[in-house]
């Protein structure tokens, strides 16, 4: 089965080989017998073996390339002894100076801080490989440059669509904010205190009668949902939140 492994893939190392074969009879989808060359694998669920080798790396189909990427690619997915082999490329990287030079262009580095950051996509296994081979091996990026362009544009659509199934902001959190975060740390640093007389305090100062219902039921809301991973927002300490609600569990005791 070795034998046939190797000869049906040219590429393949002779120890990925072997892992496979361990592989397959570990999970019970082959079995083993014999010794040496009398060695014979046979199917668990036939009598001959069906050798499945899965799909190999490639370079992700649906990512536009230009003349010069597929220049690149030609020559990456060529097998390695057809490449020439390359060491460490000092100077290609010496060359480089942090925000005084660029490999990409002017033009092109306006494009991508336009679009935005880029998200996890759903590309075949070897996309990013074979571009970081045709950095390495040939010091060219127009192969990178065609995958992070088509990342960009990818993850600018996902944001769109995302946003437009967000709700929109509450307009009383929005225009209250530090009112609501003062609000809120003084509530908590003075746990004997009357949350609730606290609150009304605070708003009757300064908010506006009509949008004083909403901002009370908002704080009390916020008050409600309290927890360690927000006290940064309001300047509070994890020991400050235990107090306050040690305070309010004993109140409701009595």
């Amino acid at each position: 089965m070795l034998s046939e492994l190797l000869a049906q893939h040219s590429g393949l190392a002779r120890r990925t080989a072997q892992r496979w074969i361990s592989r397959w009879i570990s999970e019970n989808q082959i079995v083993a017998s014999g010794a040496g060359r009398a060695r014979r694998y046979q199917s668990v669920r036939s009598a001959t073996v069906e050798i499945a080798i899965s799909e190999p790396d490639r370079f992700a189909p649906q990512i536009p390339l230009s003349a010069d990427s597929r220049d690149i690619l030609a020559y990456i997915d060529q097998p390695l002894s057809a490449r020439k082999p390359v060491g460490y490329q000092r100077d290609f990287l010496a060359d480089y100076q942090p925000n005084k030079s660029w490999y990409l262009s002017s033009p092109l580095r306006r494009q991508l801080h336009k679009i935005g950051k880029t998200a996890q996509a759903d590309t075949a296994a070897g996309t990013h490989s074979r571009a970081i081979l045709g950095l390495y091996e040939m010091t060219r990026v127009e192969l990178l440059r065609d995958l992070y362009l088509w990342a960009y544009e990818r993850s600018s659509q996902e944001y769109l669509t995302i946003k437009q199934d967000l709700a929109e902001p509450d307009p009383s959190r929005l225009a209250y904010r530090d009112l609501i975060k003062q609000t809120i740390r003084a509530v908590v640093q003075q746990p004997g205190a009357d949350a609730l007389g606290l609150i009304e305090q605070a708003v009757a100062q300064r908010v506006e009668p009509a949008e004083r219902a909403n901002l009370h039921a908002l704080l009390v809301e916020e008050l409600r949902r309290l927890h360690e991973g927000v006290l940064a927002r309001y300047g509070l300490r994890p020991s400050e939140l235990a107090l306050w609600k040690a305070a309010q569990s004993s109140s409701r005791v009595r």
